[in-house]
């Protein structure tokens, strides 16, 4: 599972830059019983080089999906993932 988009980002001297169609992939999860933190990979697409990362919190659900599921599921609640597609 990954999402694809095309993403609006301020390089440090301040300038915007259009990303077309980033692959955008979870690459990995840690938990608590409360919470997880997923780290994502944005990349040039999906086999391509890594143009950048974020980390994401949410709360654990653990009655539901395995948490790298619960991460795609809550990336898509976020506007900033609003229009992503699932590829």
């Amino acid at each position: 599972m990954a999402l694809t988009k095309t993403i609006k980002k301020e390089n440090n001297f301040g300038q915007q830059s259009t990303l077309n169609d980033v692959y955008i992939k979870v690459v990995s999860t840690s938990s608590t019983k409360k919470e997880v933190q997923a780290v994502v990979n944005f990349l040039e697409s999906k086999d391509g080089k890594s143009l950048f990362g974020e980390v994401y919190s949410f709360p654990l659900n653990l009655n539901g999906e395995n948490p790298i599921k619960q991460a795609y599921l809550h990336l898509k609640t976020l506007s900033e993932f609003s229009d992503a597609v699932d590829c």
